[in-house]
């Protein structure tokens, strides 16, 4: 039989639960890779996956159907990269490169086949991370002063977002936490880890669990998240549902826990004024508004898509180009929907692998369903609020913390449901541990120089922020990682170069800026460029081509004051 060291790969997503994903690196917002917490997450899958294979040797791989399904999936979401336009292919790299980790990353843990013992002990971490997220919530609204710097919030009465900057994320975290803390209530005494603690040890983590319960609601109160309340309130119906026939008092106690929990956080909102209600009804306007340019997006190119990376470009210009034309759109990246998403920059191929993914998905909840034992049913639940996330937002991506935590109870419930397959080939295995030690080793290094070059750069363009002249030419030989944020780093270039206008007046500099700007502006959408690119224009006695931007600026950017003037054009440029 064969031997398998679990402890080292425990370990490290112990580590990352408990220590690593609550360290906040400022940052400049946004998501993917622009995002420290991101690459430190990435940073910890690759020491996962590195400890598991440094220390095992496999005669043998274990699939499952689930796992060749996903596969299956994935490689037909690579296809759409053979034909996404060239300004895109590198964006769209980025992208797959991270579907591609998070396959080998599932994989490996599907190797570890975790006990009960074990599972139960990664749950209650997982636990932990959601309790110490909603403390670092509540440490935000009542200890931090706003714009003091660290973790604080911008304004007062905002919303708590904890280490991850985000609303959403912050609710679907916790959401999740709540349906980890009822798994974990009601499993059998026999899969507790009672007989592993000490007395004390396992009352504390028995209080954690029902502590959780008052917590966790509260926050999600107060977070007053669309996604977060779905999530939220569909594992906690179902629980009660499986739960109350043969355990009416101990769901009964659970309820009235919750219930605390939820008033605790109406009195903080209402009561206490904490934070300010939100009124949702502008932003389901706006989202039902995108969903449909999206769909319109989709029929137009329903077989090839518009190509990996390009919705944000794409989407802009689909909107003016309609009939009629729709405004004031802004900046939009993702139609909040991750189906959508992929079918509108990836075509039928990316369908696809999304339905095929989404059978994955539902073929272990019958799996689990069908099972006596209805614990299995609610481990599966825990991968409920992220599910349902994907399909409002975006939150692999504003958070690589989820998709670690996504996948790692992926490989949990497929353990535990799934029927084994055992690959007995000596030599695919082999190759496979090797295929993983280059990657794991590779993805170290890349990310572990991308999180000295974020913080380079963001240490910089906060400096810029300030109108801070900063020697650029010295701090690009500082970057470690230049390839993956050479976009970022010519946009900061760039802003450099106009502070130093400001100074030495040499009209190369605005030549330069005006080269860059029409040369991003055909695969970017952003209001700053173009306002800096008007302006620039127009001082060049450009006023025509000035205006025509002017006048595009203003129809995706219909609330911003820079572009609302039209520019007059000499009689000599309207020849």
């Amino acid at each position: 039989m064969q031997v398998i060291n679990r402890k080292a790969i425990s370990v490290m997503l112990l580590i990352y639960l408990a220590l690593a994903m609550h360290v906040f690196i400022p940052s400049m917002g946004g998501s993917g890779l622009r995002v420290p917490g991101n690459t430190v997450a990435w940073i910890f899958i690759a020491l996962s996956v590195l400890a598991y294979w440094l220390l095992n040797r496999h005669q043998f791989i274990i699939t499952t159907t689930t796992s060749k399904l996903i596969t299956v999936g994935i490689l037909l979401l690579l296809l759409p990269l053979f034909y996404t336009p060239e300004k895109w292919l590198k964006d769209a790299l980025l992208q797959m490169a991270g579907v591609v980790a998070g396959m080998l990353f599932y994989f490996t843990l599907l190797q570890c086949r975790f006990s009960d013992r074990w599972r139960v002990l990664l749950l209650n971490f997982l636990l932990f991370a959601a309790l110490v997220q909603s403390v670092i919530g509540f440490i935000q609204l009542t200890l931090l002063p706003p714009n003091s710097g660290l973790m604080a919030l911008g304004d007062e009465g905002v919303r708590p977002t904890g280490v991850f900057r985000q609303v959403n994320v912050m609710a679907s975290f916790m959401a999740t936490g709540l349906a980890c803390s009822l798994h974990l209530l009601y499993l059998p005494q026999s899969l507790s880890i009672r007989n592993k603690a000490s007395s004390v040890i396992h009352r504390l983590i028995h209080l954690q669990q029902l502590a959780a319960l008052v917590l966790l609601p509260a926050m999600l109160v107060l977070l007053q998240s669309r996604a977060g309340y779905i999530g939220a309130i569909a594992v906690v119906l179902i629980n009660f549902a499986l739960r109350i026939r043969n355990q009416p008092r101990r769901t009964t106690a659970f309820i009235g826990l919750i219930i605390s929990g939820i008033l605790l956080g109406y009195t903080l909102l209402l009561g206490a004024g904490l934070v300010i209600p939100v009124s949702h009804d502008g932003s389901n306007l706006e989202r039902w508004k995108i969903l449909q340019i999206t769909l319109a997006m989709i029929m137009n190119h329903p077989i090839l898509g518009w190509g990996y990376g390009g919705f944000e470009y794409s989407f802009a210009h689909f909107a003016l180009g309609m009939t009629p034309p729709i405004t004031g759109m802004g900046v939009i990246t993702h139609p909040h929907n991750e189906l959508l998403f992929g079918w509108a920059e990836g075509g039928v191929a990316a369908l696809a692998a999304y339905i095929l993914l989404a059978i994955a998905y539902f073929r272990l909840m019958v799996l689990a369903w069908r099972r006596t034992d209805k614990s299995q049913f609610t481990l599966w639940l825990l991968m409920l609020p992220f599910a349902v996330h994907t399909q409002l937002e975006y939150p692999f991506y504003m958070s690589t913390g989820h998709w670690l935590i996504f996948l790692l109870l992926l490989s949990l419930t497929d353990s535990a449901i799934s029927m084994p397959h055992v690959v007995m080939k000596p030599q695919i295995a082999r190759t496979i541990r090797a295929v993983s030690l280059v990657g794991a080793c590779g993805g170290l290094g890349i990310m572990l120089s991308t999180l000295q070059t974020q913080m380079l750069l963001t240490k910089a363009e906060q400096l810029q922020l300030k109108q801070v002249n900063i020697d650029f030419p010295r701090l690009e030989q500082q970057l470690w990682q230049p390839w993956i944020f050479q976009e970022r780093i010519d946009y900061d270039r760039q802003v450099n170069q106009l502070l130093q206008y400001n100074v030495s007046r040499d009209p190369k500099l605005l030549q330069s800026y005006i080269t860059w700007s029409q040369q991003y502006l055909s695969h970017h959408i952003d209001q700053n460029v173009y306002a800096y690119r008007i302006a620039i224009l127009r001082f060049s006695n450009k006023a025509g081509e000035a205006e025509k931007q002017r006048h595009e600026a203003s129809q995706i950017f219909s609330h911003d004051p820079r572009f609302q003037e039209p520019i007059a054009i000499s009689p000599r440029e309207m020849e």
